[in-house]
């Protein structure tokens, strides 16, 4: 079958399939007129590629199904490496419900206390003028997660002097919420070295599509504006740590 006839019957696009194929996860056969042909065994695995996705896993981390699919078992988990993946991301999603189960505590107990006190008038907080908003609240926010645009990205991202994370994110995507805690708390842990942004992916589509952003969550690391690193699924803080201080040595 041609490449439209497998986006097609997978529900998925045919960038995304060459992207598949640029990673070696599919193989088509070139035919004597130039046309590359798919089989139904790479619709199979495509398929696969895309459950697994569904559920927050990389690329990286279907490899060991799509061999094991493509080593003739009947289930992309039926191999030692499947089950090591599944058990890796299980301790990986444990780690990141154990964080937000003591944020949820953290901040039950701070609203009980906030309902304990006695009325106090409030003052209304200001805010910046909308021209000015981006960049004032980027540069004096920079403790917190900032929110950019396809239209603010440039500004924001790639003319910023400190290292920047962007967190490509859809609110369709459980692990992307899984992961929001956690960027927060290295955001405010690393003020002053490094910033963290985060941009709706389906709002969004020209910087997904200008950085091949094929998974959700992704985390792309730029460096004097240009992309030094790129880190595809939730993790733990522990974990991206480490990502991060790799990169920044490098």
């Amino acid at each position: 079958m041609r490449i439209g006839e497998l986006a097609k019957r997978a529900g998925t696009t045919t960038r995304a399939l060459r992207f598949y194929e640029s990673q070696g996860l599919i193989t088509a056969r070139r035919e004597a007129n130039g046309y590359r042909e798919y089989s139904d065994d790479d619709a199979r695995l495509v398929a696969e590629i895309l459950a697994l996705q569904a559920v927050g896993m990389s690329l990286d981390d279907t490899r060991p199904f799509v061999e094991c699919l493509r080593a003739g078992h009947e289930s992309g988990d039926s191999c030692t490496d499947s089950i090591d993946v599944y058990r890796r991301r299980l301790a990986e999603v444990d780690a990141l419900l154990a964080q937000l189960t003591q944020l949820r505590t953290t901040l039950a107990d701070k609203l009980r206390a906030a309902e304990a006190r006695p009325d106090n008038p409030c003052r209304a907080a200001t805010r910046p003028d909308r021209h000015e908003g981006i960049l004032m609240s980027f540069d004096h926010a920079t403790a917190e997660v900032v929110t950019v645009t396809d239209e603010t990205f440039a500004a924001v991202v790639l003319q910023h002097q400190q290292p920047v994370l962007v967190d490509f994110w859809a609110p369709r995507c459980p692990p992307c919420h899984m992961i929001a805690p956690v960027l927060a708390e290295v955001a405010r842990e690393r003020f002053g070295d490094l910033i963290i942004c985060k941009i709706n992916s389906d709002e969004n589509p020209d910087s997904a599509r200008d950085y091949q952003i094929m998974s959700l969550p992704s985390l792309v690391l730029f460096r004097d504006g240009r992309p030094v690193r790129t880190m595809v699924g939730a993790r733990s803080k522990a974990r991206l740590q480490a990502e991060l201080d790799a990169a920044l040595r490098a």
